[in-house]
Order: C-alpha cells, then sequence, then structure tokens
C-alpha cells in the first residue's frame, strides 16, 4: 500500500551517479583495473568523471593531470590507460547490460537478455519498441515489474543519448549462446559458503557458470 517515489534519470542522475559509476567499472561490469571505488570518488570530485562516457576520454582530456596527482605514476597511468583501452576493444554482451544499472537487473538477468537477444543492437531496438514489454515477459524468469524497470530505462531519453555515445566507443561483443553439450554440473545449483582460501566469490561463480 505504499507509495514510492524515486527519480528515473539512470545513469545521468547526479544524485545517483557517483555510486552507478562504481558499478558500471566493478567486477561483475566492465571491470576497468584501476578505477576502483577510490579512484572513482576521485575523479569524481575533480570534476573530470561525471559520466560513464567520460572514462573513455580520461586520457585525452586528463592524461597529464593524472601523472601529477599524489600516488600516480607513470606505470599506474599506463596501466589505466590500458584497461580502458581494452574495454574499448571488447566487453561481452551480458556484462554491458549488467553495468547499465537497470533496476532489478543483476547477474543473472543481464546473461538471460543476452542469451535471448544476443546482440546488444537487437536488444536496444526491441527496448525501443511498443512490443518491448511483452517480448521481455516471455523469456523464462523476467516477471512484470522487471519488464516494466527495464522498459522505463529505455523509454529515458537521457538514458538513450548515453547509450548511443557508449555504442560509439565500446565494440560489444555479441553473445555466443547456450552451450549445446551436457556438463556435470548442467542443470545444477552451485552454492558457495564459508571462507574461500584462492578464489574471490566473483571468480568462483564465473568458473561455475563456464563449467
Amino acid at each position: 500500500d505504499d507509495a514510492v517515489t524515486y527519480c528515473m534519470g539512470g545513469l545521468i542522475c547526479p544524485a545517483q551517479n557517483k555510486e552507478r559509476l562504481k558499478h558500471f567499472v566493478s567486477k561483475e561490469g566492465l571491470d576497468i583495473e584501476g578505477l576502483g571505488n577510490r579512484n572513482i570518488e576521485l575523479f569524481y570530485e575533480l570534476g573530470w568523471i561525471k559520466s560513464p562516457v567520460d572514462i573513455f576520454k580520461l586520457e585525452q582530456n586528463h592524461g597529464l593531470e593524472i601523472l601529477n596527482l599524489e600516488g600516480w605514476g607513470q606505470k599506474s597511468a599506463v596501466n589505466l590507460f590500458d584497461a580502458i583501452q581494452s574495454v574499448e576493444k571488447g566487453v561481452p554482451l551480458a556484462r554491458f547490460i549488467y553495468a547499465l544499472g537497470i533496476r532489478e537487473v543483476g547477474e543473472s538477468t543481464a546473461k538471460l537478455l543476452a542469451n535471448r537477444f544476443r546482440t546488444f543492437d537487437e536488444f536496444y531496438g526491441r527496448m525501443k519498441s511498443d512490443e518491448a514489454g511483452s517480448l521481455l515477459t516471455q523469456i523464462e524468469g523476467i516477471g512484470d515489474v522487471m519488464a516494466a524497470e527495464i522498459v522505463d530505462f529505455f523509454a529515458e531519453e537521457k538514458n538513450r543519448i548515453l547509450l548511443d555515445e557508449l555504442m560509439a566507443r565500446i565494440t560489444i561483443l555479441p553473445d555466443a549462446g547456450q552451450v549445446k553439450h551436457q556438463t556435470p554440473l548442467t542443470g545444477k545449483t552451485v552454492v558457495f559458503t564459508g571462507t574461500l582460501m584462492h578464489l574471490t566469490r566473483s571468480e568462483a561463480k564465473a568458473r561455475a557458470t563456464a563449467a
């Protein structure tokens, strides 16, 4: 019975922007090494990164300034710029969808969407159509609430402008589809508990998914 009001600005809303930038570059998102929470905070406060697109202009616009920052040097700056360029050359579709920070869309849903639409051009085009909601609810695992959140994200004009800018800079790799052969883990649910000694949980999850 509650009325909940929230901003639809998404990636361009100033109040949400900093945390969304952290999500965008996170390990599960674009995984840009060298742009952890501390550096996102720093570059945001300096006014160098206000939008995800600014990340891909960082070397051109502020490369020399970064070299002069305390705690930075030639090697750390080059490593950061190399990591950004690596993302520009290719990022898996599911990770790009997850990185957008659409409400209700976690890693699993991002993979469902990637497997259903295969390319971002196809996904983006379908989400701008009148049939977007019905297409989404036909996917097992996506209900009415989640579908509405996805449709609302793509209906926001400022989000569309940002997506067009990102697509001009990033190669979004198509989804390869479901593995056709059976493995010992096919159809199983894998649960990790306790402390993992040699892997992070994200790495363990990635290995289980690959298997």
